[in-house]
Protein backbone atom coordinates (compact mmCIF):
# COMPACT_ATOMS: atom_id res chain seq x y z
CA UNK A 1 0.00 0.00 0.00
CA UNK A 2 0.97 3.67 -0.69
CA UNK A 3 2.37 5.37 2.34
CA UNK A 4 3.11 8.96 2.35
CA UNK A 5 4.85 8.83 4.90
CA UNK A 6 8.13 8.26 2.56
CA UNK A 7 9.91 11.44 1.71
CA UNK A 8 13.00 11.17 -1.00
CA UNK A 9 14.30 14.80 0.73
CA UNK A 10 13.35 17.25 3.14
CA UNK A 11 15.13 20.84 3.77
CA UNK A 12 14.25 23.71 6.27
CA UNK A 13 15.99 26.53 4.47
CA UNK A 14 16.16 29.45 7.50
CA UNK A 15 15.70 33.04 7.28
CA UNK A 16 18.68 34.30 8.25
CA UNK A 17 22.87 33.44 7.08
CA UNK A 18 24.76 31.22 9.42
CA UNK A 19 24.44 28.03 10.77
CA UNK A 20 20.69 27.23 11.53
CA UNK A 21 21.45 25.38 14.12
CA UNK A 22 22.88 27.90 16.38
CA UNK A 23 19.42 30.46 15.93
CA UNK A 24 17.02 31.63 18.08
CA UNK A 25 14.52 29.62 20.31
CA UNK A 26 11.94 29.58 17.16
CA UNK A 27 14.16 27.57 14.73
CA UNK A 28 15.71 25.51 17.47
CA UNK A 29 12.29 24.29 18.53
CA UNK A 30 10.98 24.08 14.63
CA UNK A 31 14.30 21.45 14.09
CA UNK A 32 13.26 19.75 17.25
CA UNK A 33 10.10 18.99 16.60
CA UNK A 34 10.64 17.95 13.16
CA UNK A 35 13.76 16.02 13.89
CA UNK A 36 11.34 14.15 15.94
CA UNK A 37 8.70 13.56 13.68
CA UNK A 38 10.72 12.40 11.34
CA UNK A 39 12.26 9.49 13.31
CA UNK A 40 8.47 8.39 14.43
CA UNK A 41 7.01 8.64 10.68
CA UNK A 42 10.26 8.56 8.28
CA UNK A 43 12.76 6.69 10.02
CA UNK A 44 14.37 6.18 6.20
CA UNK A 45 15.23 9.65 6.25
CA UNK A 46 19.05 9.77 6.49
CA UNK A 47 21.05 11.76 9.01
CA UNK A 48 20.28 15.72 9.50
CA UNK A 49 23.14 17.44 7.46
CA UNK A 50 24.10 21.05 7.36
CA UNK A 51 24.52 21.78 3.60
CA UNK A 52 25.02 24.78 1.56
CA UNK A 53 23.51 26.81 4.53
CA UNK A 54 20.35 24.15 5.21
CA UNK A 55 19.30 22.07 6.75
CA UNK A 56 18.72 18.77 4.64
CA UNK A 57 17.29 14.81 5.09
CA UNK A 58 17.44 12.64 2.06
CA UNK A 59 16.57 9.08 2.17
CA UNK A 60 18.53 5.97 2.77
CA UNK A 61 16.59 3.90 1.97
CA UNK A 62 14.76 1.81 -0.20
CA UNK A 63 16.69 4.09 -2.79
CA UNK A 64 19.94 6.00 -1.37
CA UNK A 65 19.25 9.80 -2.56
CA UNK A 66 22.82 11.60 -4.16
CA UNK A 67 23.58 14.89 -2.81
CA UNK A 68 26.01 17.39 -5.00
CA UNK A 69 27.45 20.39 -3.16
CA UNK A 70 29.06 23.37 -5.34
CA UNK A 71 32.19 24.13 -5.43
CA UNK A 72 31.76 27.17 -3.67
CA UNK A 73 29.14 25.78 -0.87
CA UNK A 74 26.32 28.23 -2.03
CA UNK A 75 24.25 25.15 -3.15
CA UNK A 76 23.15 21.38 -3.08
CA UNK A 77 21.53 19.36 -5.61
CA UNK A 78 19.78 16.79 -4.48
CA UNK A 79 18.87 13.54 -7.10
CA UNK A 80 20.48 12.59 -10.29
CA UNK A 81 22.37 14.47 -12.60
CA UNK A 82 24.03 14.39 -15.38
CA UNK A 83 26.40 16.56 -17.84
CA UNK A 84 24.48 17.72 -21.27
CA UNK A 85 26.53 16.03 -23.68
CA UNK A 86 24.54 18.16 -26.45
CA UNK A 87 25.81 21.39 -25.12
CA UNK A 88 22.04 22.54 -26.20
CA UNK A 89 20.25 22.74 -22.86
CA UNK A 90 19.02 26.05 -21.58
CA UNK A 91 19.87 24.96 -18.16
CA UNK A 92 22.99 23.03 -18.07
CA UNK A 93 22.70 19.53 -16.40
CA UNK A 94 19.92 16.92 -16.60
CA UNK A 95 17.87 14.41 -14.95
CA UNK A 96 16.15 14.07 -12.03
CA UNK A 97 16.65 16.55 -8.96
CA UNK A 98 16.27 19.42 -7.21
CA UNK A 99 19.24 22.55 -6.50
CA UNK A 100 18.75 24.94 -3.69
CA UNK A 101 20.83 27.66 -3.37
CA UNK A 102 21.39 30.83 -1.77
CA UNK A 103 22.56 34.37 -2.99
CA UNK A 104 25.13 36.34 -1.29
CA UNK A 105 21.98 38.61 -0.13
CA UNK A 106 20.65 35.63 1.90
CA UNK A 107 17.62 34.87 -0.60
CA UNK A 108 17.01 31.41 -1.41
CA UNK A 109 15.98 29.36 -4.62
CA UNK A 110 15.12 25.96 -5.41
CA UNK A 111 14.84 24.50 -9.08
CA UNK A 112 13.55 21.61 -10.10
CA UNK A 113 14.95 20.10 -12.84
CA UNK A 114 12.43 19.57 -15.95
CA UNK A 115 12.27 15.42 -16.05
CA UNK A 116 10.12 15.40 -13.21
CA UNK A 117 11.43 12.57 -11.74
CA UNK A 118 12.26 14.09 -8.34
CA UNK A 119 9.13 16.31 -7.09
CA UNK A 120 8.98 19.08 -5.25
CA UNK A 121 6.75 21.55 -2.92
CA UNK A 122 7.32 24.28 -0.05
CA UNK A 123 5.63 25.68 2.50
CA UNK A 124 6.70 29.00 4.85
CA UNK A 125 6.99 28.22 8.95
CA UNK A 126 7.94 31.07 11.04
CA UNK A 127 11.63 31.30 10.45
CA UNK A 128 12.11 29.87 7.24
CA UNK A 129 11.01 27.55 4.67
CA UNK A 130 10.11 23.49 4.23
CA UNK A 131 10.83 22.00 0.76
CA UNK A 132 10.39 18.17 0.36
CA UNK A 133 9.12 15.88 -2.03
CA UNK A 134 5.75 15.94 -0.54
CA UNK A 135 4.01 17.46 2.42
CA UNK A 136 2.23 15.02 4.48
CA UNK A 137 0.02 15.50 7.38
CA UNK A 138 2.26 14.22 10.05
CA UNK A 139 4.85 16.76 7.96
CA UNK A 140 2.11 20.15 8.48
CA UNK A 141 1.35 18.86 12.01
CA UNK A 142 5.24 19.02 12.88
CA UNK A 143 5.63 22.66 11.77
CA UNK A 144 1.92 23.94 13.09
CA UNK A 145 0.24 24.29 9.59
CA UNK A 146 -3.25 22.78 9.83
CA UNK A 147 -4.63 21.20 5.94
CA UNK A 148 -7.13 23.36 4.38
CA UNK A 149 -8.11 22.58 0.60
CA UNK A 150 -8.50 24.97 -2.18
CA UNK A 151 -12.10 23.52 -3.54
CA UNK A 152 -11.37 25.92 -6.47
CA UNK A 153 -8.06 23.62 -7.71
CA UNK A 154 -9.96 20.53 -7.24
CA UNK A 155 -13.15 22.04 -9.29
CA UNK A 156 -10.00 22.39 -11.92
CA UNK A 157 -8.91 19.20 -11.44
CA UNK A 158 -11.97 17.82 -12.45
CA UNK A 159 -11.59 18.48 -16.11
CA UNK A 160 -7.49 18.59 -16.04
CA UNK A 161 -6.12 15.88 -13.65
CA UNK A 162 -3.18 17.13 -14.94
CA UNK A 163 -3.04 20.43 -12.72
CA UNK A 164 -2.31 18.56 -9.72
CA UNK A 165 1.49 18.63 -11.26
CA UNK A 166 1.97 22.02 -10.81
CA UNK A 167 -0.61 23.02 -8.42
CA UNK A 168 -0.98 21.86 -4.99
CA UNK A 169 -5.41 21.75 -3.37
CA UNK A 170 -3.78 22.41 -0.34
CA UNK A 171 -3.80 26.12 0.79
CA UNK A 172 -0.26 27.58 1.57
CA UNK A 173 1.05 24.43 -0.12
CA UNK A 174 3.68 25.64 -3.13
CA UNK A 175 4.05 23.17 -5.73
CA UNK A 176 7.39 23.89 -8.03
CA UNK A 177 6.77 22.62 -11.52
CA UNK A 178 9.46 20.57 -13.32
CA UNK A 179 11.83 23.05 -15.08
CA UNK A 180 10.81 25.80 -12.91
CA UNK A 181 12.77 27.77 -9.65
CA UNK A 182 10.97 29.12 -6.81
CA UNK A 183 11.89 32.48 -5.31
CA UNK A 184 10.83 34.57 -2.58
CA UNK A 185 11.56 37.25 -0.20
CA UNK A 186 11.49 33.89 3.28
CA UNK A 187 13.21 37.11 5.31
CA UNK A 188 11.24 37.83 8.63
CA UNK A 189 7.99 37.86 10.22
CA UNK A 190 5.43 35.56 11.44
CA UNK A 191 3.25 35.09 7.98
CA UNK A 192 3.13 31.22 7.59
CA UNK A 193 0.95 29.06 5.82
CA UNK A 194 -1.27 29.88 3.12
CA UNK A 195 -0.70 33.39 3.64
CA UNK A 196 2.98 33.60 2.98
CA UNK A 197 2.42 31.36 -0.32
CA UNK A 198 2.17 34.81 -2.16
CA UNK A 199 5.62 35.52 -1.86
CA UNK A 200 6.99 32.10 -3.53
CA UNK A 201 7.35 33.22 -6.87
CA UNK A 202 7.35 30.55 -9.47
CA UNK A 203 9.64 31.23 -12.35
CA UNK A 204 10.18 29.12 -15.58
CA UNK A 205 13.65 28.47 -16.40
CA UNK A 206 13.22 25.37 -18.84
CA UNK A 207 10.86 26.95 -21.88
CA UNK A 208 9.73 23.63 -24.13
CA UNK A 209 7.76 26.61 -26.33
CA UNK A 210 11.04 28.63 -26.99
CA UNK A 211 12.71 25.40 -28.39
CA UNK A 212 9.54 24.28 -30.11
CA UNK A 213 9.58 27.91 -32.25
CA UNK A 214 12.91 26.90 -33.08
CA UNK A 215 11.78 23.72 -35.05
CA UNK A 216 12.99 24.17 -38.52
CA UNK A 217 12.74 21.76 -41.49
CA UNK A 218 15.55 18.89 -41.82
CA UNK A 219 16.52 16.04 -43.89
CA UNK A 220 14.77 13.12 -42.76
CA UNK A 221 18.46 11.41 -41.98
CA UNK A 222 19.21 14.09 -39.60
CA UNK A 223 15.73 14.09 -37.77
CA UNK A 224 16.49 9.72 -37.04
CA UNK A 225 19.88 10.58 -36.03
CA UNK A 226 19.03 13.33 -33.67
CA UNK A 227 16.13 10.79 -32.25
CA UNK A 228 18.46 7.94 -31.71
CA UNK A 229 21.30 9.86 -30.10
CA UNK A 230 18.96 11.59 -27.47
CA UNK A 231 17.26 8.30 -26.99
CA UNK A 232 20.68 6.94 -26.06
CA UNK A 233 21.98 9.43 -23.87
CA UNK A 234 18.64 9.66 -21.58
CA UNK A 235 18.85 5.67 -21.50
CA UNK A 236 22.59 5.50 -21.32
CA UNK A 237 23.24 7.86 -18.34
CA UNK A 238 19.62 6.12 -16.49
CA UNK A 239 21.13 3.32 -17.24
CA UNK A 240 24.02 3.71 -15.34
CA UNK A 241 22.62 4.84 -12.00
CA UNK A 242 21.37 1.19 -11.60
CA UNK A 243 22.68 -2.80 -11.32
CA UNK A 244 19.58 -4.18 -11.99
CA UNK A 245 16.58 -2.75 -13.82
CA UNK A 246 12.94 -4.13 -14.55
CA UNK A 247 11.38 -2.57 -18.14
CA UNK A 248 7.70 -2.70 -17.95
CA UNK A 249 7.62 -3.95 -21.71
CA UNK A 250 3.91 -3.73 -23.04
CA UNK A 251 4.54 -4.93 -26.36
CA UNK A 252 4.30 -1.41 -28.11
CA UNK A 253 6.74 0.67 -29.86
CA UNK A 254 7.43 3.40 -26.99
CA UNK A 255 8.78 0.18 -24.39
CA UNK A 256 10.29 -1.62 -27.18
CA UNK A 257 12.44 1.36 -27.99
CA UNK A 258 13.71 1.47 -24.58
CA UNK A 259 14.25 -2.45 -24.30
CA UNK A 260 16.28 -2.57 -27.85
CA UNK A 261 18.09 0.48 -26.29
CA UNK A 262 19.27 -0.98 -23.01
CA UNK A 263 20.35 -3.91 -24.95
CA UNK A 264 22.20 -2.48 -27.17
CA UNK A 265 24.09 0.13 -24.99
CA UNK A 266 24.00 -2.30 -21.70
CA UNK A 267 24.38 -5.71 -23.06
CA UNK A 268 26.13 -7.10 -19.77
CA UNK A 269 23.85 -5.44 -17.37
CA UNK A 270 20.90 -7.09 -15.55
CA UNK A 271 17.47 -6.01 -17.48
CA UNK A 272 14.32 -8.02 -16.64
CA UNK A 273 11.46 -7.43 -19.02
CA UNK A 274 8.10 -7.88 -17.59
CA UNK A 275 4.69 -7.76 -19.63
CA UNK A 276 1.52 -7.65 -18.26
CA UNK A 277 -1.09 -8.36 -20.38
CA UNK A 278 -5.39 -8.30 -19.47
CA UNK A 279 -7.94 -10.86 -20.91
CA UNK A 280 -9.83 -8.31 -22.53
CA UNK A 281 -9.54 -7.48 -26.19
CA UNK A 282 -6.98 -5.10 -27.40
CA UNK A 283 -4.88 -6.06 -23.72
CA UNK A 284 -2.54 -8.98 -24.78
CA UNK A 285 0.44 -7.49 -26.51
CA UNK A 286 2.46 -10.82 -25.55
CA UNK A 287 3.30 -11.79 -28.63
CA UNK A 288 4.74 -8.51 -30.13
CA UNK A 289 7.11 -8.50 -25.91
CA UNK A 290 7.91 -12.24 -26.71
CA UNK A 291 9.66 -10.63 -30.17
CA UNK A 292 11.35 -7.66 -28.48
CA UNK A 293 13.20 -10.02 -25.80
CA UNK A 294 13.82 -12.86 -28.36
CA UNK A 295 15.89 -9.99 -30.43
CA UNK A 296 17.17 -8.37 -26.74
CA UNK A 297 18.13 -12.11 -25.52
CA UNK A 298 16.51 -11.16 -22.78
CA UNK A 299 14.33 -13.52 -20.37
CA UNK A 300 10.65 -11.91 -20.62
CA UNK A 301 8.55 -12.62 -17.38
CA UNK A 302 4.70 -12.86 -17.99
CA UNK A 303 1.99 -12.07 -16.05
CA UNK A 304 -1.60 -11.33 -15.80
CA UNK A 305 -3.04 -7.58 -14.93
CA UNK A 306 -4.56 -7.30 -11.58
CA UNK A 307 -8.33 -7.27 -12.08
CA UNK A 308 -8.81 -5.63 -8.68
CA UNK A 309 -7.64 -2.45 -10.76
CA UNK A 310 -9.88 0.00 -7.86
CA UNK A 311 -10.22 -1.22 -4.30
CA UNK A 312 -12.35 1.75 -2.56
CA UNK A 313 -12.07 0.85 0.59
CA UNK A 314 -8.36 0.82 0.10
CA UNK A 315 -8.56 4.23 -1.16
CA UNK A 316 -10.70 4.79 2.41
CA UNK A 317 -8.34 3.55 4.40
CA UNK A 318 -5.04 5.34 2.88
CA UNK A 319 -3.06 8.24 4.22
CA UNK A 320 -3.32 9.71 1.48
CA UNK A 321 0.14 11.98 0.43
CA UNK A 322 0.05 16.07 -0.28
CA UNK A 323 -1.89 15.13 -4.05
CA UNK A 324 -4.34 13.20 -5.22
CA UNK A 325 -3.49 9.60 -6.91
CA UNK A 326 -4.41 9.98 -10.15
CA UNK A 327 -1.54 8.02 -11.79
CA UNK A 328 -1.02 5.18 -9.31
CA UNK A 329 -4.91 4.44 -9.42
CA UNK A 330 -4.35 0.37 -11.49
CA UNK A 331 -3.41 -0.69 -7.73
CA UNK A 332 -3.32 -4.23 -9.20
CA UNK A 333 -0.47 -3.25 -11.49
CA UNK A 334 1.48 -1.00 -9.46
CA UNK A 335 1.59 -3.81 -6.60
CA UNK A 336 2.40 -6.58 -9.03
CA UNK A 337 5.34 -4.46 -10.65
CA UNK A 338 6.26 -3.64 -7.56
CA UNK A 339 6.48 -6.74 -6.18
CA UNK A 340 8.35 -8.34 -9.14
CA UNK A 341 11.05 -5.19 -9.21
CA UNK A 342 11.99 -6.58 -5.06
CA UNK A 343 11.65 -10.43 -6.17
CA UNK A 344 14.14 -10.47 -8.86
CA UNK A 345 16.21 -7.55 -7.00
CA UNK A 346 15.77 -4.32 -9.31
CA UNK A 347 17.08 -1.17 -8.03
CA UNK A 348 15.28 0.57 -11.10
CA UNK A 349 11.42 0.67 -12.77
CA UNK A 350 11.64 2.38 -16.08
CA UNK A 351 8.53 2.28 -18.32
CA UNK A 352 8.05 3.95 -22.11
CA UNK A 353 5.08 6.51 -20.53
CA UNK A 354 5.49 9.51 -22.47
CA UNK A 355 6.44 8.03 -25.93
CA UNK A 356 3.24 8.83 -27.35
CA UNK A 357 3.51 12.83 -26.89
CA UNK A 358 7.19 13.14 -27.60
CA UNK A 359 7.05 10.75 -30.68
CA UNK A 360 3.93 12.68 -30.98
CA UNK A 361 1.20 9.60 -31.53
CA UNK A 362 -1.59 11.60 -31.84
CA UNK A 363 -3.24 11.47 -35.85
CA UNK A 364 -4.89 14.53 -36.15
CA UNK A 365 -5.69 17.16 -38.85
CA UNK A 366 -3.55 20.05 -37.09
CA UNK A 367 -0.34 18.20 -38.67
CA UNK A 368 -1.85 19.21 -42.02
CA UNK A 369 -1.63 22.94 -40.52
CA UNK A 370 1.90 22.48 -39.64
CA UNK A 371 3.12 21.05 -43.03
CA UNK A 372 1.62 24.19 -45.01
CA UNK A 373 3.44 26.88 -42.37
CA UNK A 374 6.65 24.34 -42.90
CA UNK A 375 6.62 24.28 -46.48
CA UNK A 376 3.60 26.69 -48.03
CA UNK A 377 1.53 25.82 -50.99
CA UNK A 378 3.79 23.14 -51.78
CA UNK A 379 2.44 20.90 -48.80
CA UNK A 380 -1.09 21.54 -50.50
CA UNK A 381 -0.78 18.36 -52.94
CA UNK A 382 1.75 16.71 -51.22
CA UNK A 383 2.09 13.17 -50.76
CA UNK A 384 3.00 14.08 -47.03
CA UNK A 385 -0.76 15.76 -46.30
CA UNK A 386 -2.17 12.46 -47.92
CA UNK A 387 -0.71 10.68 -45.62
CA UNK A 388 -1.57 12.62 -42.95
CA UNK A 389 -5.08 12.61 -43.69
CA UNK A 390 -5.22 8.64 -44.37
CA UNK A 391 -3.48 8.58 -40.55
CA UNK A 392 -6.30 10.68 -39.38
CA UNK A 393 -8.99 8.60 -41.54
CA UNK A 394 -9.81 12.30 -43.20
CA UNK A 395 -10.35 13.20 -46.59
CA UNK A 396 -8.32 15.74 -48.22
CA UNK A 397 -10.81 18.58 -48.31
CA UNK A 398 -10.77 18.53 -44.44
CA UNK A 399 -6.97 19.28 -44.72
CA UNK A 400 -7.57 21.88 -46.82
CA UNK A 401 -10.26 23.50 -45.00
CA UNK A 402 -8.19 23.26 -41.63
CA UNK A 403 -5.11 25.11 -43.82
CA UNK A 404 -7.19 27.76 -44.95
CA UNK A 405 -8.67 28.16 -41.86
CA UNK A 406 -5.65 28.45 -39.91
CA UNK A 407 -4.82 31.42 -42.76
CA UNK A 408 -7.74 33.29 -40.99
CA UNK A 409 -6.49 32.38 -37.34
CA UNK A 410 -9.21 30.14 -36.68
CA UNK A 411 -7.22 26.82 -36.22
CA UNK A 412 -6.88 25.61 -32.24
CA UNK A 413 -4.97 22.62 -30.84
CA UNK A 414 -5.62 23.00 -27.12
CA UNK A 415 -6.95 19.89 -26.43
CA UNK A 416 -9.42 18.86 -22.61
CA UNK A 417 -9.75 16.59 -20.79
CA UNK A 418 -13.30 14.81 -20.66
CA UNK A 419 -14.91 15.72 -17.50
CA UNK A 420 -18.82 14.46 -18.23
CA UNK A 421 -19.85 14.61 -14.65
CA UNK A 422 -18.67 18.02 -13.75
CA UNK A 423 -21.14 20.89 -12.72
CA UNK A 424 -21.31 23.99 -14.58
CA UNK A 425 -19.94 24.98 -11.83
CA UNK A 426 -16.63 23.13 -11.94
CA UNK A 427 -16.50 23.59 -15.44
CA UNK A 428 -15.83 27.52 -14.96
CA UNK A 429 -12.54 26.68 -13.62
CA UNK A 430 -11.04 24.57 -16.07
CA UNK A 431 -8.43 26.29 -17.57
CA UNK A 432 -7.38 28.78 -14.52
CA UNK A 433 -4.35 27.12 -13.59
CA UNK A 434 -2.44 26.98 -16.33
CA UNK A 435 0.79 24.74 -16.81
CA UNK A 436 3.53 27.28 -16.75
CA UNK A 437 5.04 25.44 -19.77
CA UNK A 438 1.99 26.21 -21.96
CA UNK A 439 1.80 29.94 -21.87
CA UNK A 440 3.53 30.38 -24.98
CA UNK A 441 1.33 28.09 -26.95
CA UNK A 442 0.16 30.79 -29.02
CA UNK A 443 3.23 31.23 -31.19
CA UNK A 444 3.51 27.59 -32.22
CA UNK A 445 2.07 26.04 -35.29
CA UNK A 446 -0.72 23.86 -33.91
CA UNK A 447 0.27 20.18 -33.89
CA UNK A 448 3.67 21.54 -32.14
CA UNK A 449 1.72 23.54 -29.43
CA UNK A 450 -0.89 20.35 -29.04
CA UNK A 451 2.99 18.16 -28.71
CA UNK A 452 4.25 20.86 -25.63
CA UNK A 453 0.78 20.67 -24.31
CA UNK A 454 1.41 16.52 -24.29
CA UNK A 455 4.49 16.83 -22.33
CA UNK A 456 2.90 18.85 -19.93
CA UNK A 457 0.66 16.91 -19.35
CA UNK A 458 2.52 13.65 -19.16
CA UNK A 459 4.09 14.90 -15.98
CA UNK A 460 1.34 13.03 -14.24
CA UNK A 461 3.47 10.12 -14.70
CA UNK A 462 5.54 11.35 -11.88
CA UNK A 463 2.24 11.55 -9.39
CA UNK A 464 2.96 9.64 -6.11
CA UNK A 465 2.91 5.69 -7.08
CA UNK A 466 4.13 2.59 -4.76
CA UNK A 467 6.82 2.15 -7.38
CA UNK A 468 8.00 5.46 -7.00
CA UNK A 469 8.19 4.93 -3.15
CA UNK A 470 9.71 1.67 -3.31
CA UNK A 471 12.68 2.21 -5.93
CA UNK A 472 13.83 4.31 -8.45
CA UNK A 473 11.13 4.83 -10.83
CA UNK A 474 12.03 6.54 -14.30
CA UNK A 475 9.75 7.28 -17.81
CA UNK A 476 13.18 8.15 -19.50
CA UNK A 477 11.57 8.76 -22.77
CA UNK A 478 10.41 12.06 -20.62
CA UNK A 479 14.56 13.12 -20.04
CA UNK A 480 15.12 16.73 -20.83
CA UNK A 481 17.63 15.57 -23.62
CA UNK A 482 14.96 13.36 -25.72
CA UNK A 483 12.04 16.23 -24.89
CA UNK A 484 14.19 18.83 -26.58
CA UNK A 485 15.17 16.53 -29.53
CA UNK A 486 11.83 15.70 -29.98
CA UNK A 487 10.38 19.38 -30.01
CA UNK A 488 13.43 20.31 -32.35
CA UNK A 489 11.65 18.62 -35.46
CA UNK A 490 8.68 19.68 -37.13
CA UNK A 491 5.96 17.03 -36.31
CA UNK A 492 5.03 16.75 -40.25
CA UNK A 493 8.76 15.45 -40.43
CA UNK A 494 8.47 13.36 -37.12
CA UNK A 495 4.91 11.66 -38.38
CA UNK A 496 6.15 11.53 -41.52
CA UNK A 497 4.68 8.51 -43.81
CA UNK A 498 1.62 6.81 -43.14
CA UNK A 499 2.89 4.81 -40.37
CA UNK A 500 1.93 5.70 -36.38
CA UNK A 501 5.26 7.37 -34.95
CA UNK A 502 7.04 7.08 -38.65
CA UNK A 503 10.41 8.56 -37.55
CA UNK A 504 10.79 7.08 -33.94
CA UNK A 505 10.29 3.78 -35.81
CA UNK A 506 12.75 4.40 -38.86
CA UNK A 507 15.32 5.69 -36.06
CA UNK A 508 15.34 2.39 -34.00
CA UNK A 509 14.49 -0.21 -36.72
CA UNK A 510 17.03 -1.98 -36.04
CA UNK A 511 16.36 -2.54 -32.44
CA UNK A 512 13.09 -3.74 -32.87
CA UNK A 513 11.80 -6.99 -34.02
CA UNK A 514 9.72 -6.37 -37.61
CA UNK A 515 6.44 -7.14 -35.86
CA UNK A 516 6.54 -4.10 -33.48
CA UNK A 517 8.62 -1.67 -35.92
CA UNK A 518 5.56 -2.45 -39.00
CA UNK A 519 2.89 -2.82 -36.57
CA UNK A 520 0.22 0.10 -37.02
CA UNK A 521 -2.33 -0.67 -33.91
CA UNK A 522 -2.09 0.31 -30.06
CA UNK A 523 -2.86 -1.56 -27.63
CA UNK A 524 -5.98 -0.29 -25.18
CA UNK A 525 -6.95 -1.54 -21.58
CA UNK A 526 -10.21 0.64 -21.65
CA UNK A 527 -12.24 -2.27 -21.12
CA UNK A 528 -10.05 -3.52 -18.74
CA UNK A 529 -10.79 -0.64 -16.50
CA UNK A 530 -14.56 -0.61 -16.81
CA UNK A 531 -14.60 -4.13 -16.00
CA UNK A 532 -12.66 -2.99 -12.88
CA UNK A 533 -15.23 -0.36 -12.51
CA UNK A 534 -18.23 -2.71 -12.89
CA UNK A 535 -16.77 -4.82 -10.17
CA UNK A 536 -16.83 -1.73 -7.79
CA UNK A 537 -19.61 -0.19 -8.71
CA UNK A 538 -21.47 -0.65 -5.22
CA UNK A 539 -18.72 0.74 -3.39
CA UNK A 540 -18.41 3.63 -5.51
CA UNK A 541 -21.94 4.34 -5.41
CA UNK A 542 -21.64 4.22 -1.79
CA UNK A 543 -18.31 6.72 -1.64
CA UNK A 544 -19.42 9.19 -4.77
CA UNK A 545 -23.35 10.07 -4.86
CA UNK A 546 -23.23 11.44 -1.04
CA UNK A 547 -19.79 12.32 -1.17
CA UNK A 548 -17.83 15.91 -0.95
CA UNK A 549 -17.74 16.41 -4.66
CA UNK A 550 -21.08 16.43 -5.35
CA UNK A 551 -22.21 18.36 -1.75
CA UNK A 552 -19.73 20.85 -2.64
CA UNK A 553 -21.60 21.08 -5.99
CA UNK A 554 -18.47 19.66 -8.45
CA UNK A 555 -19.89 16.86 -9.35
CA UNK A 556 -23.75 16.30 -10.81
CA UNK A 557 -24.87 13.26 -8.19
CA UNK A 558 -27.72 12.91 -11.33
CA UNK A 559 -25.04 12.10 -13.97
CA UNK A 560 -23.31 9.96 -11.56
CA UNK A 561 -26.45 8.10 -10.49
CA UNK A 562 -26.49 7.52 -14.41
CA UNK A 563 -22.82 6.05 -15.12
CA UNK A 564 -22.67 4.45 -11.82
CA UNK A 565 -24.82 1.10 -14.02
CA UNK A 566 -23.32 -2.37 -15.86
CA UNK A 567 -25.02 -1.14 -18.80
CA UNK A 568 -23.77 2.15 -19.05
CA UNK A 569 -20.22 1.26 -18.10
CA UNK A 570 -20.54 -1.53 -20.56
CA UNK A 571 -21.20 0.98 -23.66
CA UNK A 572 -19.67 3.87 -22.66
CA UNK A 573 -16.14 4.69 -21.91
CA UNK A 574 -16.83 6.66 -18.20
CA UNK A 575 -14.53 4.40 -16.56
CA UNK A 576 -11.33 6.23 -16.17
CA UNK A 577 -12.89 9.45 -15.11
CA UNK A 578 -15.01 7.44 -12.63
CA UNK A 579 -11.84 6.31 -10.88
CA UNK A 580 -10.64 9.76 -11.00
CA UNK A 581 -13.71 10.72 -9.28
CA UNK A 582 -13.38 8.12 -6.32
CA UNK A 583 -9.29 9.11 -5.69
CA UNK A 584 -10.05 12.99 -5.69
CA UNK A 585 -13.26 11.47 -3.16
CA UNK A 586 -10.75 9.64 -1.25
CA UNK A 587 -8.14 12.37 -0.89
CA UNK A 588 -10.51 15.15 0.78
CA UNK A 589 -12.22 13.35 3.17
CA UNK A 590 -8.58 12.18 4.21
CA UNK A 591 -7.45 15.77 4.39
CA UNK A 592 -10.39 17.16 5.84
CA UNK A 593 -10.26 14.44 8.75
CA UNK A 594 -6.47 15.49 8.81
Amino acid sequence: MLTPSALRFLAFLPDHAGNPLHFGSDVAKAVTDLTKSITRHDPDLGPLRNVAGCLLWTAVRPVDVPILVSADGRSCSVGWSFDDTRRASSVGRWGGFVTIARDPQGRWSVYRSADGVMTACAIRIRGGLIVASQMPAWLLKAVGIVPDIDWNVIAAVLGDPTITGHQSALRGVVMIPPGCRMDGDVSGGDVVGAHAARHLRIKTIWDPCAIARKARAMPVAVAEKTLRGAVDEAVGAWGSVADHMLLELSGGLDSSILAGTLGTLLPDRRITLVNASTIQAGGDERRYARDVAKLCKRQLVEIDADRRVLDVAELRDLAHPSEPILYGLDAGHDMQMTAHAHAVGADAIFTGQGGDAIFYQMPDLTIAVDAFRLWGWRAVFSTRTRDITRRAQRSIWSAWASMLADQFGRSSSSERFPSPMATPAAAEQAGTYIHPWLTGLKDLPPAKARQVEAVAHSQIFYGPTLRAQSTLFVHPLLSQPVVEACLSIPIPILTGGRGDRQRARAAFADRLPTSVAQRHSKGEAASHYSLAVMNAVTDLRSLLLDGRLVSQGLLDRAALDAALNAETLLWKDVARPLMLYASIEAWIRYWERA
